[in-house]
């Protein structure tokens, strides 16, 4: 390669990659670079939500993937301003209660032990000081608890019960 062509090539040829990363393609008999498309904002907000839903549905219930420059960080403060994070699409309450409760059982291998209350099962649970299914979408994690049992023992009790 001439001290010219070094100049003019691009640092991906200077480190001896191929100038082209897809190869071209015929389309209606001409020769064009295949370029892969891509997603709109709209688009990766929309897959990042179903990522996070299905997620929700698998009992993982927190964190999140967070790239070194935020990226992520941005994608979900997006998805959090549109509404499109569970629990606050709508009728998405339930299905938020299902992640840390059934969802979360099962993830953990537990289902025939935990996530619900039944005959048998460790009485796992939290009362919150009311229905989260009738609050306001962003309010039940702010909810006061008043009781929490594990395993059938009272472990909290709010003040005047």
């Amino acid at each position: 390669m001439s001290a010219h062509a070094a100049e003019a090539a691009t640092p991906a040829a200077r480190a001896g990659a191929p100038d082209r990363l897809t190869p071209p393609v015929y389309q209606k008999g001409l020769l064009v670079e295949a370029v892969v498309p891509r997603p709109t904002g709209a688009e990766v907000r929309a897959r990042t939500a179903e990522v996070l839903n299905a997620m929700a549905a698998a009992g993982l219930t927190g964190g999140h993937a967070m790239d070194a420059n935020g990226e992520s960080l941005s994608v979900y403060a997006a998805l959090e301003a549109e509404g499109a994070l569970p629990p606050h699409g709508p009728g998405q309450a339930l299905t938020a209660l299902q992640g840390i409760t059934v969802n979360a059982a099962w993830a953990a291998g537990e289902e025939h032990l935990a996530g619900r209350l039944a005959v048998g099962r460790r009485a796992d649970l939290t009362v919150p000081a009311e229905n989260p299914l009738e609050v306001p979408d962003t309010e039940p994690a702010r909810l006061p608890v008043v009781r929490t049992v594990l395993a059938g023992r009272p472990t909290h009790r709010a003040a005047g019960l």
